[in-house]
This record gives C-alpha cells, sequence and structure tokens, in this order.
C-alpha cells in the first residue's frame, strides 16, 4: 500500500522506539468512536507481538455499539500514573487536547517518546514521531504500517481494523474511500474474517431503544431547503447511543448538511455535523473548539440545549450563506 515519503520515513523511525518499550500506553480521542477503539485494539495487538505490555486507556465509557470488538475489554477509563511508560501512542487524535483528560499525560511529553499516529487534514503535528497521513481512517492506516513493519494481522485484528475502515468511510460510501480502501479492507478478508457478519454486526443489530431514539429524533426534525440544511436534536434523558443518528438523517435528499445535537446527562451538547456536498463543517466545529474533517465533524459544548443550538445554528447559517 502506498504512503507518502514523509510518513515512511516515520514509519521506518518506529522500530528503534518500539525495541525501547516495555510498558506502553495507547491512548484515542474523547467520545471514541469505531475507527479510535478499533484501531486501538489492533496497535496493542502489534506492539505485544514485541513483547510489550500494553495499557489502552479511553477516559470516556465505550458506546453500547463498540461492545462486540475483539478485546473490547482491554479498553480502560483509567490508568496508573505511577507506571513508567516507556512510550505514549496517540491514536486518531487531531491534538493532544482531543484526549480527555490530556493533562494527565503532560509528565511524559519531553521525557519519553510521543507518537501521533492520525488521518485528519487539521492535525496539529504534535509529537515526537508524526505519522499523519490523508486516508479514510487510521484503520486503513494501520494496515499500511503493519504491512511496512511485517506485524501479524490476525482475524481479530483484522476485525478489529475492518470495522475501523468501514466506520469511517460509512460502509464504504463517503468520499474519502479510493481505491486504496478496498486494498486494505480485501487484505483483511484474506485473513479469513467474514464480511457480511461484520456488516451485521455494525449496522443491522440495533435494539428496539435504538429505533426509539431515532423516532424523537425524526419527530424534531427541522429542514431549511433554501440552505439544503437539516438539524434535529436529542434531549437529556433520550436513551444510548445505539443508533448512529446522524447517518441515518443524512440520508435525506436535499439536505446536503446535516446536524445532531445531543444533550447527554451531564448537561453537555455534543454535536455531530455531517456534509455530503462542499465541506464546510469542520470550520464550524473549530470556531467552537471542536474539530474533525471537510465533511464529519464533532463539536462539545455547554447546555442548555437551546443555547448550544442557536450559537452552532448561527454560525453555520452564516457559513452556509456566506459560500
Amino acid at each position: 500500500m502506498r504512503l507518502s515519503d514523509k510518513t515512511l520515513k516515520a514509519v521506518e523511525a518506529l522500530p528503534p522506539v518500539i525495541a525501547g518499550t516495555r510498558r506502553a500506553l495507547v491512548t484515542v480521542h474523547r467520545d471514541p468512536d469505531t475507527d479510535a477503539v478499533g484501531s486501538a485494539l489492533a496497535w496493542a495487538s502489534f506492539l505485544s507481538q514485541s513483547g510489550i505490555d500494553v495499557t489502552i486507556w479511553a477516559a470516556d465509557p465505550l458506546e453500547p455499539y463498540l461492545k462486540w470488538l475483539p478485546g473490547v475489554d482491554r479498553v480502560q477509563t483509567d490508568f496508573d500514573e505511577s507506571v513508567d511508560y516507556d512510550s505514549i501512542w496517540f491514536l486518531d487524535c487531531a491534538s493532544m487536547e482531543r484526549v480527555r483528560h490530556y493533562e494527565r499525560l503532560l509528565p511524559w511529553v519531553g521525557k519519553r517518546p510521543i507518537i501521533n499516529i492520525d488521518h485528519h487534514a487539521d492535525n496539529s503535528l504534535f509529537g515526537d514521531h508524526i505519522l499523519v497521513e490523508t486516508i479514510s481512517s487510521v484503520g486503513e492506516f494501520l494496515v499500511a504500517i503493519a504491512e511496512r513493519l511485517k506485524f501479524q494481522i490476525t482475524p481479530e485484528v483484522a476485525t478489529c481494523l475492518y470495522a475501523a475502515i468501514s466506520f469511517d468511510t460509512g460502509r464504504f460510501l463517503y468520499s474519502n474511500t479510493t481505491a486504496q480502501t478496498f486494498e486494505a479492507a480485501a487484505a483483511l478478508v484474506w485473513t479469513g474474517i467474514d464480511p457480511g457478519d461484520l456488516g451485521r454486526r455494525m449496522f443491522e443489530s440495533v435494539p428496539a431503544s435504538g429505533f426509539e431514539v431515532l423516532n424523537i429524533a425524526l419527530s424534531r426534525l427541522v429542514i431549511e431547503p433554501e440552505r439544503r440544511l437539516a438539524y434535529t436534536s436529542l434531549p437529556k434523558g433520550t436513551g444510548p447511543d445505539t443508533i448512529k443518528v446522524v447517518d441515518f438523517v443524512r440520508q435525506l435528499e436535499g439536505a446536503d448538511v446535516v446536524v445532531v445535537f445531543r444533550e447527554q446527562d451531564d448537561g453537555i451538547i455534543r454535536v455531530n455535523l455531517r456534509s455530503k456536498g462542499d465541506g464546510v463543517v469542520n470550520t464550524v466545529a473549530h470556531h467552537f473548539g471542536g474539530g474533525g474533517h471537510a465533511k464529519a465533524a464533532g463539536i462539545t459544548l455547554s447546555g442548555p440545549l437551546d443555547t448550544a443550538m442557536a450559537a452552532v445554528l448561527t454560525r453555520l447559517r452564516e457559513t452556509l450563506d456566506a459560500r
């Protein structure tokens, strides 16, 4: 698989880091999704092949839709700060600050190697070893890295990586899907995994509670046809995230930009933005301290819900009207 010359040099610099590591900490961005968790599980497996003791840390509890991934029990919501980790690995993080409670990792900065493996175009290029490639997903990126470093991809690891790629490409439907993406997926399928079974697990195993959430979202759906904008909101107490509402709403014909506001039990508002046309959602997300891609981004805001909605929608409308 093809990588840029700069990335290849960064990949070739990893073996000495791995060889000098006995204990490693692998972490991902806040509110981790399938690409983040699947990639972290895969990378932890790769490091373990070198006899490294690996801790996977994600401060936020994992959403129910992630619990089927092989080895997911390895992901911890806490870690032992007294352990002298020899290397810290950030996966799917556009910046160090995207990790919830990243301040806990600052004692290692400048003292131990910090490795940044990501695919976001707006990556801040932090760390001692920077591996950032514009590619569909970190999952696809890790397939290429594994190929270069001769890591073994077991069926369990292949499952995690295939799920990561499938998730971030929207079942290979998004514009970030390339011929190389299919090559990576094919290499994973050759390990013996069943893409049909994985597709059912990921996209066709929604509990009834998920459809109750979807019903609420659709009942609150607002469409602004002149802006080709659609948005909805889920108030506190709506139910668990067992279905990706934003991915359902983005199927709406005539809606190039879709936004879903979700109020959590702690009053924090999570905002998911998607764009099918000209990418604008990441510029809006950046304005509010969020991040993401040109066509898929996220924001975390303080409540109340109505205030957060008004602020984001005002900025989004201004951005859309200015095009």
